[in-house]
This record gives C-alpha cells, structure tokens and sequence, in this order.
C-alpha cells in the first residue's frame, strides 16, 4: 500500500515537470520509473501510476507550456481581441489547486486504488483474457487486395503484428517459412 509519503514525494517530482512540459511526456517518462518503484515496495503500479496521471494533469495547468489546452486558449483569446495570456498567469491558483488535488490524493488513494502484489494482479489479468493462448485463424476473402501478393510483400506481419504460424489452402497446411507463399481467396460465406 503505497504511504502518502510516496505519493507526496512523486508529487515534488512531477508537479514541477509538468508545469513547463507537456502532460503526456512526463507520464511517458515516468511510467517505467514508477513500475520499478512500485516492484521495490510490492505495491501493485496502478496504485502509483493513476496518481501519477492525475498530478501531471493537475500541474499541466500552472503554466502556459504545461498543456496544450492553455495555449489554444491563449491564442483564442488574443484572436478575439482580448490579449494572449502571461507565462506565468495561470500558476498562484494552479499552485493552490495542486496543493490541494495532492493532499486529496494522497488521503484517499491508499483505500480507493486497487489492492495486492503488482505480479499478483498481473496474472489475473492475463488468466482472464487468456493472453498467453491467443490464436485466431484468418480468411481471405476473394475481394481482398491481398490476393495475389506474396506475404512478405503485404503489410500484415510488419504493421499489424501478426504472427503467421501456417496457412492452410485447400485444406493443406503450409508451415514456416511462408514468405514466398502466395495468398488466394476463398467463399466467404458471411
């Protein structure tokens, strides 16, 4: 159970990274911090790393880099007439309302935020979608403009990261390596 404490301490880190970076590339950085963090402490990471997204948000405002949102609203506002915001406009009350969406956090997280041993909640996960025995069996439709392309001529395993295992034609089964295998169509009966 991650203390205040820690989640205080992320919150030094992080507020101030957001005030002048955008949001999103201070979660991103963050992310594999926070995970090795949370192995350390035995703390499931969504413990730490909902907070950690909820902070970035929170400080993103303080400054006019700090989020998108701020400079497009900067900018309508200079559109209409009525001058573009300052820098540092929007950070004595960001300061205040991080302060305060911190100390919430911080308080409320420990009995909100989901329980138990990151590994722990990690293999329910996996037992309930089965991800470890994910197969599926394509068709290729006659109208599909994958046929007559050799496979590694189509996208499909380098953009859509697809293994192909076999490919079955006329209910003979082609094994690996398939590269050179030219795709047909078949009825769909759909």
């Amino acid at each position: 159970m991650p203390l205040p404490i820690e989640l205080l301490l992320l919150a030094a880190v992080v507020g101030p990274l957001s005030a002048v970076i955008n949001n999103t590339p201070v979660v991103a950085m963050f992310i594999p911090v926070v995970e090795r963090w949370c192995r350390r402490l035995g703390v499931a990471p969504a413990r730490m790393l909902m907070p950690l997204s909820f902070m970035t948000v929170m400080a993103g405002v303080a400054t006019l880099l700090g989020t998108s949102t701020n400079l497009v609203a900067s900018s309508l506002c200079e559109q209409l007439g009525y001058g573009s915001f300052a820098l540092l406009q929007f950070t004595p009350m960001a300061v205040l309302t991080y302060g305060c969406g911190v100390l919430l956090l911080a308080l409320l997280a420990p009995w909100l935020l989901p329980r138990g041993e990151a590994a722990e909640r990690a293999q329910q996960l996996e037992a309930g979608y089965a991800i470890h025995d994910y197969l599926s069996e394509l068709l290729v439709a006659d109208s599909s403009p994958l046929v007559g392309q050799r496979l590694d001529n189509t996208l499909l395993q380098r953009t859509f990261d697809v293994r192909l295992l076999a490919l079955i034609r006329d209910g003979e089964r082609f094994s690996l390596p398939l590269g050179g295998q030219v795709l047909q169509g078949a009825t769909c009966w759909w």
